[in-house]
């Protein structure tokens, strides 16, 4: 069976063999026939470069070869193109007769982008021709084709441009004391650059600039820099603090044909205060300028009161708490206070938004001038006071020079009437008896004393008068009303005069004695006796 199959197998073998032998044999005989293969015709067409960035009115060349690598000459050979990319396509001269077996041709194609169109996009190239075979009569057509990719080349922003920066040595800028800061640009581009205009689009509102104008244009050719001088001043009212100062810088210039524009910034920091404020401040050791009004007048008050009138220390301590919550709520109420007082003198100042040194000096003037006012009226009430209390004293207080009728008035002041204790004064051999003006109290030394009063009747009295007054020595609790009658009756207020009145020793008066119990005794034991008693 093993043989049958071999058999099998090397029959199979050598019939294949004699087929590939008949077939090589049959394709040699062909072209002794006459009878041709033509081969296909292959045009290569080659870009360089295969992509290309433009931007509006930039152009660029590209070029595009052309390589028969078939068998036959290309004739009638043209190139076209077109691009949907906004790009207008320019080729010198287009077409060629002929181009022989293995030859190669070169054209050069312009190509210039539009402002409109897409910004990016391809340039599609078309290679036409013909070709013949040589037992054809009819030229057979060909078509290569390439496509370059059109890229947006967009314009250098303005940081690859140009630079600016700001050089001011100032630390802090004061008011009405201007300083010279200067600003510097450099053209870090490949072309020359204008410098058209220099503006500060929104100054600090308290500051005012004065920046040297490029007129119609500065032009700096490629790493020039150049500088311009600018004036900062702050006003007679300013926003103490940091502030930012930003210029704008319109630059233009040209490139690959094309105009370009852009605007170019610059920044500084400016700390704006007020001439002398800070070192105020700091000498007073007040946070900020909005406590020191109230700061102002507590420590002139205090100082007033410590050492003007009336020498005393005051009763809070300088910048405690107490000393701190007056100050600050004093300040809140000066604020407003001054852009109201300021109104009438033009117009309003706020120096919660801004102020400068003349804000300083007013406040500085008028919270002293307040201390002083407030500290006046104080000390002249106080004053006043003092010398009503002394008056009402002297009132109540008995003299030496009293008269009768004054007695009478201050026994009324006092609460008392005019029956009195009967007080024993020891004069020489002879004791008088005397009347106690006070009430007495215990461990009492001293007293006012006085002799009785007397009274006795005149010729031209009136039953009318001497009837009233007979019932008010009655009334001995209402010695107002007594000494009333007795001052009628000496004629004040009217030309009669009725009544005499005197002290009962001639040449006594009210006294003020040591009750020392030896030549002053009170009598106690006696009790009260009337002090007007009727003369014997």
């Amino acid at each position: 069976m093993g043989i049958n199959l071999l058999r099998r197998t090397s029959g199979a073998a050598v019939m294949l063999l004699v087929m590939t032998v008949v077939f090589s044999s049959f394709l040699a005989v062909l072209p002794c026939r006459g009878i041709a293969l033509a081969a296909v015709p292959a045009a290569a067409l080659e870009i360089s470069p295969s992509a290309v960035k433009l931007a509006a009115g930039q152009g660029a060349d590209v070029l595009a070869v052309v390589r028969n690598a078939t068998q036959r000459v290309m004739r009638k050979v043209r190139l076209s193109g077109f691009s949907n990319a906004g790009v207008a396509v320019s080729i010198a001269t287009p077409e060629l007769d002929s181009l022989a077996v293995d030859g190669s041709h070169a054209w050069n194609i312009h190509v210039v982008k539009s402002a409109s169109g897409p910004a990016s996009g391809g340039m599609y190239l078309r290679l036409d021709y013909e070709w013949k075979t040589k037992n054809s009569e009819a030229p057979t057509p060909g078509v290569a084709t390439a496509t370059v990719d059109i890229q947006e080349n967009l314009p250098d922003s303005i940081d690859k441009v140009a630079e600016a920066r700001m050089e001011a040595s100032l630390e802090t800028l004061e008011e009405n004391r201007p300083e010279t800061a200067f600003l510097v640009v450099r053209n870090i581009a490949a072309v020359p650059i204008l410098v058209e205009s220099i503006t500060a689009p929104s100054p600090p509102l308290d500051l005012f600039l004065l920046i040297c104008n490029p007129g119609r244009g500065v032009s700096l050719a490629p790493q020039e820099s150049r500088s311009f001088p600018i004036l900062i001043k702050a006003e007679n009212a300013v926003h103490t603090g940091e502030h930012l100062l930003l210029l704008e810088l319109g630059i233009h210039w040209e490139k690959w044909g094309q105009p370009f524009s852009g605007t170019l910034l610059a920044s500084q920091k400016l700390s704006v205060g007020v001439l002398g404020e800070s070192d105020i401040l700091k000498l007073l050791g007040v946070p900020t300028f909005l406590f020191l009004p109230g700061f102002l007048m507590a420590a002139a008050f205090m100082a007033l009161w410590k050492f003007v009138s009336p020498k005393k220390a005051p009763a809070l301590e300088a910048k405690s708490t107490e000393f701190w919550l007056i100050a600050i709520t004093l300040s809140l109420l000066a604020a407003p206070a001054y852009s109201f007082i300021t109104r009438w003198f033009g117009s309003p100042r706020n120096y919660l938004v801004a102020y400068g040194m003349r804000d300083v000096f007013w406040v500085w003037i008028g919270s002293i001038g307040v201390a002083a006012f407030v500290w006046l009226v104080i000390t002249g009430s106080m004053g006043l006071m003092a010398r009503w209390k002394a008056s009402k004293h002297a009132q109540r207080t008995f003299s030496e020079d009293d008269s009768p009728v004054e007695v009478l008035r201050k026994l009324a002041l006092n609460g008392l009437g005019f029956s009195l204790t009967a007080v024993d004064v020891t004069v020489g051999s002879t004791k008088q008896q005397y009347l106690l003006l006070e009430q007495r109290r215990e461990g009492q030394t001293e007293a006012w004393i006085s002799p009785p009063i007397v009274w006795e009747w005149r010729g031209t009295r009136t039953v009318e008068f001497a009837s009233q007054f007979m019932k008010q020595l009655d009334q001995v609790k209402n010695a107002d009303a007594l000494a009333d009658l007795i001052e009628r009756g000496c004629g004040k207020g009217n030309d009669v005069k009725m009544l005499d009145v005197s002290w009962k020793y001639t040449g006594e008066h009210p006294v003020k004695k040591k009750l020392d119990g030896a030549n002053v005794t009170v009598r106690e034991d006696i009790g009260e006796i009337r002090m007007v008693e009727e003369k014997v």
